[in-house]
């Protein structure tokens, strides 16, 4: 059964095989961090079922979520402030609240990445993804449909947790899985899901 928050592509344990501790320790935290982000979800949803609509006349505080007028998707406000633009047009000063990802296909050999989507890469070529901005509760994932282990994502100067360790700057998808993330500022860092 496939689950969006917990994929077991790690290869540990090996089948038949007694369990090394530190190998299953890495493996149990993959999938605490996947229990984390299912309870995440299902806050979020409930924190902001009753969003108000955005209002251009309203001055919001950090955090303060809406939903917006045009794309009828949930922002949080990343300062406090005024604004005339509808936040699905004001990256500047909002940010999508991600509940669910959405898949986008992409069939270029690049493709700057936003919070909230599921970028499934489908050119022959590999592609190079520069993950979104890092601001606290972005999540995104990359998909190589192309079946490619050479795919890369950018995380620039900002670090990413996984079972193998930390990394900072450009990750290859060298075993052509799917690559979830969240961005926590509690621990700055990416943290694959």
């Amino acid at each position: 059964m496939s689950n969006s928050y917990y994929s077991h592509s790690s290869g540990n344990p090996v089948a038949l095989s007694r369990g090394v501790s530190a190998s299953l320790r890495s493996e149990f935290d993959l999938v605490q961090a996947g229990f984390d982000a299912v309870q995440m979800a299902i806050t979020s949803a409930q924190n902001y079922a009753s969003a108000p609509a955005f209002d251009p006349t309203v001055t919001y505080t950090s955090g303060a979520v809406v939903f917006s007028n045009v794309d009828k998707q949930l922002y949080r406000r990343n300062s406090s402030g005024i604004s005339a633009t509808d936040p699905s047009a004001d990256t500047t000063n909002w940010t999508r609240v991600v509940i669910g990802l959405i898949r986008v296909e992409v069939s270029g050999t690049t493709q700057a990445a936003v919070a909230g989507n599921d970028y499934w890469l489908e050119n022959v070529a590999l592609c190079a993804v520069t993950a979104p901005a890092a601001v606290d509760g972005a999540r995104f994932a990359v998909t190589p449909a192309n079946g490619l282990k050479t795919n890369t994502v950018d995380f620039g100067a900002a670090t990413v947790r996984g079972p193998a360790g930390i990394a900072t700057g450009v990750v290859t998808l060298d075993l052509g899985a799917r690559m979830e993330c969240f961005y926590s500022a509690a621990i700055a860092k990416w943290v694959l899901l």
